[in-house]
């Protein structure tokens, strides 16, 4: 998935050579994004992470619990709590 990502950055974004913080900010989006469980038995210990980009170059990320999401309810706008929050982080802060 990183390969895909760097080759349309390349392709489509920029033609410069992306940059460490670039590279690094990919890893860790991608090692929090793919995530394996037993969502039957152990829905407690499945957390997803939500990204957003409130503002440019910019990234906020909020985790939630696998379970917690199943209780909510269905078309509650708020949705779960998160059980954690992180501050914005510029994009190459990220990896660290």
């Amino acid at each position: 998935m990183k390969m895909v990502m760097v080759d349309f950055y390349s392709t489509h974004l920029n033609t410069a050579r992306q940059t460490e913080g670039f590279g690094n900010a990919i890893e860790y989006i991608l090692q929090r994004n793919i995530c394996v469980g037993d969502m039957l038995n152990g829905a407690d210990s499945i957390t997803f992470v939500e990204f957003s980009s409130p503002k440019i170059n910019k990234f906020q990320q909020r985790t939630f619990r696998l379970s917690d999401m199943m209780e909510s309810e269905r078309f509650d706008w708020r949705g779960p709590p998160s059980i954690e929050e992180t501050p914005m982080k510029n994009y190459w802060e990220l990896g660290r």
